[in-house]
């Protein structure tokens, strides 16, 4: 696999399918127990924070996915659990205004990891506050 040939971009609405097989392979034994993202959860994360949802395609092949939402800590680094943060798996809590850009998971196929592709996911994930305008 050329590197340069991973796309890293937005996930949309028409990727949700593959994104529920992907998160089947890459994590069996959650998907197992039924807690791996559900098509609702990948449509809500899209809906609330498009700009924070991102997958990973090879050769029209979505071989990579991270999602992620913007919450309020108070106190900074407060303890707190992943459902808690991630607002029930819906991100009811993500806060536009907040102040922790949270990374609700990745998920990288078996057959493409130590590739560099999660690092390219968060690549992405961190350069997003970057791209924010005056006017968001």
């Amino acid at each position: 696999m050329e590197k340069t040939q991973v796309i890293v971009r937005n996930m949309t609405p028409a990727d949700i399918p593959e994104i529920v097989e992907l998160q089947k392979v890459a994590f069996p034994y959650m998907a197992a127990e039924g807690v791996i993202w559900k098509p609702e959860h990948l449509e809500a994360h899209i809906k609330i924070f498009p700009e924070g949802q991102f997958c990973a395609e090879y050769k029209g092949v979505i071989i990579g996915s991270c999602s992620s939402l913007i919450i309020t800590l108070t106190p900074e680094y407060k303890e707190h659990t992943w459902k808690e943060a991630c607002g029930d798996s819906f991100f009811k809590n993500h806060d536009p205004n907040g102040d922790t850009l949270y990374a609700a998971d990745v998920s990288v196929h078996p057959d493409y990891r130590r590739l560099g592709v999660a690092s390219r996911l968060y690549d992405a994930r961190k350069s997003w506050p970057l791209q924010r305008t005056s006017g968001e």
